[in-house]
């Protein structure tokens, strides 16, 4: 697609290079697997322009980008990976709209899932796009000037947490975290954190008893499997994916880690199950939970939310996150629990959380170790694409 020469209306040399620089934070924003699914596209071109004034966009100021999902990066192998991609997907929208109000843009959300005009549709294909922002000149936030470095130091960690209660503050703190993306957020979905020693205990037998599922579900652990990377030399070169080193929370040494690339393939596991492999690394992680500092529980308040809806979630839920990391602490998502219908509900049922449906559960509290960066994609600033 041509892109525009005298679009000046719309677009400023300044405004695009602040957005290239915003994404490159906005790349270090977590998503599932990290499979890092998100695109970014300025609309700049002649179809852009028309596409934007037909649909009653204002040209006069600023620049348009959407935010994407490219199905090809898409995890697909549950019903429950939907939402995970959408809460992937709002989770980047927030964090570019830190990147950006950091640098002094505003990010206004024009559009969302579910109302982008046709038109944008069409000419992003085969994309998804998610949102539409309209980017004007504004004053340097200062609230997002702090919350920036927290991008690049927020961190999923699988280590041992501390097992001592959290400050009241930093629970208070997480439980008043709100999106600035979609402050709406607040009030399509809930956070329940549970600090009680007895029903982090029961949590954990809950996680005994239904985190096998990770493992014998076949289509899932194949998609799983295919994420993870095995060897020094690979994890040194990927752009995304889960290092082996990082899901173990240890170092290893490389023929360790060829042994577990064929203990953990899908072929293995499905031998190894009479043997009761997954059972055992199910206890592994209850035993986690119970010991940890608090549990995160994040629910829509309905049961079949808008994919709009579930977009916003991921705001909240990386503000959540923020708000963690801004205080040393750490999560670890056991996502095996929201995927499969069974357990969300036992969670629901022997925990006593609010109803509506689940759609993130965490371990979360200050890690005894350090974890270093998972991958990244590299080259964010050029990959943003002009449509």
């Amino acid at each position: 697609m041509t892109p525009r020469t005298d679009c000046a209306a719309m677009e400023t040399p300044t405004l695009e290079k602040l957005l290239r620089e915003a994404a490159r934070d906005a790349a270090l924003s977590p998503s599932s697997h990290n499979a890092q699914p998100c695109e970014l596209a300025l609309l700049s071109s002649d179809e852009a322009c028309r596409a934007l004034a037909g649909a009653g966009a204002p040209l006069g100021e600023g620049v348009y980008v959407a935010v994407a999902l490219d199905p090809a990066r898409c995890l697909c192998a549950l019903p429950a990976h939907r939402t995970e991609m959408l809460m992937s997907g709002g989770i980047y929208v927030e964090a570019l709209s830190i990147a950006l109000a950091a640098r002094g843009v505003r990010a206004s959300l024009r559009w969302r899932l579910g109302g982008v005009p046709p038109a944008v549709v069409r000419l992003l294909a085969p994309w998804e796009p998610l949102a539409v922002l309209h980017l004007t000149p504004a004053p340097v936030d200062a609230g997002a000037v702090a919350l920036l470095p927290l991008l690049a130091a927020r961190r999923t960690n699988r280590s041992p947490y501390r097992s001592e209660p959290l400050d009241p503050a930093i629970v208070e703190a997480v439980r008043a975290a709100a999106s600035r993306a979609f402050p709406e957020s607040s009030e399509e979905c809930g956070l329940v954190a549970l600090t009680d020693r007895n029903v982090l205990v029961r949590a954990g037998d809950v996680v005994a008893r239904y985190g096998a599922l990770e493992f014998t579900h076949a289509a899932a652990w194949h998609e799983t499997y295919a994420h993870i990377r095995f060897g020094p030399e690979v994890i040194r070169q990927a752009e995304t994916g889960l290092p082996i080193t990082h899901l173990l929370a240890k170092q290893l040494p490389g023929w360790q880690q060829a042994l577990l690339r064929v203990l953990l393939s899908p072929a293995s596991i499905r031998a190894l199950r009479p043997l009761g492999l997954a059972r055992s690394m199910a206890r592994q992680s209850g035993t986690l939970l119970e010991r940890s500092g608090m549990l995160l529980y994040l629910h829509f308040h309905a049961e079949d939310p808008s994919e709009a809806t579930q977009v916003a979630a991921g705001g909240r839920l990386l503000a959540t996150w923020l708000a963690l990391a801004a205080r040393g602490g750490a999560l670890h998502p056991v996502s095996v629990m929201m995927q499969h219908p069974e357990p969300r509900q036992r969670l629901i049922s022997e925990l006593g959380l609010p109803p509506g449906r689940g759609f993130f559960f965490a371990r979360a509290g200050v890690p005894a170790e350090e974890m270093p960066p998972a991958p990244r994609r590299r080259n964010a600033a050029e990959r943003v694409r002009t449509a």
